[in-house]
């Protein structure tokens, strides 16, 4: 009787163990399911939503982005696609694919011909208008393509968005640049094409902001650089751009922690400088000069902010001067002072006909400059002078 006994002892555990490791591994294959499902759900939302947003997807483009204030510039809705792409939080000016450097390559290999020409069988030159976002760069395009009736570019792929098939400028550069009004004919002698460049992105680490001048200038160009013809280089006023780089990534991010006024810009400057103080330190990135530049700033607003700024256009200076074309230099502000004799202007350096004289109203943008102290903005122009090149410092010092 006793072996008996210890016999059924010993089985009831064994049963019950087994039954445990049952149950365990039924409720985490269960548990698994439900999470698979979860997220497989989530998914789907998130692909439904990103793809019915004005056709565009929220997450980083594979140009990537840049900032640009619609609002400030009194723009409809030619200028959507455009603010949905430079809203982006990475850089518009990623790489193109690997397929679109394979085809370009072999395009130009074999010289394929022209995807549009002007009806005498000759493509037009690209002159670039290069410019930092946020500093009028929709407006210009509106106004060219209004009042001369012929097409704009955009060396951006995901702001021709909503047209399907895409059109290159030329068949032998597939990677754009991108006529942005393919319904308008094409200019006889120059297209104005949209280029950002590089080196310009807001809220992201020195590691992406912080860019040789030789590889800004290939961000300037999509094909080859013996296709431009001119160049405009469209400037505003630092503070006015900066502070519309903000609006636009505060309404872009959907962010309500920052209010609309002086207040809420200082404490945005704030939480970036702070989010990024360590990476500005970081001397395997930013040289020992540029942590001296941060540190001796420290008290200028959004001071990385302000030194992409000049940073973007001392490159811009550079790469123009290598491009070697006529170039005209233009101020957003000039718009507001004399619309018809700087529309004009415009006209005539891209030998433009002026189709329809009535000029696209202006509404220029606030003047924040009330939002700095006094102190503040003699810091920041200081900051600006010692970051500046000679060439650029003439043509920022109008601001001062």
């Amino acid at each position: 009787m006793r072996i008996k006994k210890t016999h059924t002892n010993q089985q009831i555990p064994r049963a019950k163990l087994a039954l445990f490791f049952v149950f365990i591994i039924t409720f985490v294959l269960l548990y698994g399911y439900f999470l698979s499902t979860l997220q497989i759900g989530e998914y789907l939302t998130s692909t439904t939503t990103s793809s019915t947003t004005d056709g565009i997807s929220s997450k980083t483009s594979e140009e990537g982005d840049g900032h640009f204030n619609i609002i400030d510039e009194g723009i409809d809705d030619f200028s959507d696609s455009l603010e949905q792409i430079d809203a982006q939080d990475e850089e518009i000016d990623s790489p193109t694919t690997n397929n679109e450097e394979k085809e370009q390559a072999t395009a130009i290999a074999t010289g394929t011909t022209a995807t549009v020409n002007n009806g005498n069988g000759h493509h037009p030159l690209i002159a670039l208008l290069m410019s930092y976002p946020n500093s009028g760069t929709s407006f210009t395009l509106k106004i060219t393509h209004t009042n001369s009736n012929t097409t704009v570019a955009t060396n951006y792929k995901k702001e021709t968005a909503k047209r399907k098939p895409k059109q290159p400028i030329r068949t032998v550069y597939p990677g754009g640049p991108y006529l942005l009004t393919p319904e308008k004919k094409v200019p006889s002698a120059f297209i104005l094409t949209k280029t950002h460049c590089g080196g310009y992105c807001t809220d992201c680490k020195p590691s992406n902001y912080l860019i040789a001048a030789d590889r800004f200038q290939k961000k300037c160009v999509k094909g080859k650089v013996s296709e431009i013809g001119k160049v405009i280089h469209l400037i505003r006023n630092p503070f006015d751009n900066i502070v519309s780089n903000f609006h636009l990534w505060v309404k872009s991010k959907k962010v309500t922690k920052f209010s609309d006024d002086a207040k809420g810009f200082h404490q945005w400057c704030s939480w970036l400088e702070q989010k990024y103080d360590g990476a500005k330190r970081d001397k395997n990135v930013v040289s020992p000069s540029l942590i001296r530049i941060f540190r001796t700033y420290r008290d200028v607003p959004c001071n990385s902010m302000i030194y992409r700024y000049v940073q973007w256009h001392n490159n811009a200076i550079k790469a123009i001067k290598s491009f070697d074309v006529p170039t005209k230099t233009m101020w957003y502000d000039d718009y507001e002072k004399d619309i018809e004799g700087t529309v004009g202007d415009l006209f005539s350096f891209l030998e433009l006909p002026m189709v329809d004289r009535n000029h696209e109203s202006f509404i220029g943008g606030k003047k924040y400059t009330s939002w700095m102290s006094k102190r503040e903005i003699d810091r920041t122009f200081q900051m600006i002078k010692e970051v500046a090149t000679k060439d650029c410092w003439e043509v920022l010092k109008r601001y001062k």
